[in-house]
């Protein structure tokens, strides 16, 4: 997929959720939903960029060249858009 594709299907299928830990005795995993209403500082974005992952495993990858890629966020909940 070019990244033109893939920021259209982003746009249209990623979505998110945000939830705090909840101290339960009887499940440790509990958790509640948060509005994201009430994080009106929270922005979630998405960016592509390049990757180079050398071939000697004791290098680490090094990244560049990071876009953003409003449309796959932009108009949802918490959502950023181009100029935040």
């Amino acid at each position: 997929m070019d990244p033109t594709e893939v920021e259209s299907y982003l746009e249209k299928n990623l979505s998110w959720r945000a939830v705090s830990a909840i101290e339960d005795g009887d499940d440790p995993l509990s958790s509640k939903l948060i509005i994201m209403a009430r994080l009106p500082q929270t922005k979630i974005s998405v960016a592509k960029g390049s990757v180079h992952q050398p071939d000697d495993d004791s290098e680490l990858s090094t990244y560049d060249k990071y876009t953003p890629m409003w449309r796959a966020t932009q108009g949802k909940p918490g959502g950023a858009r181009e100029g935040d």
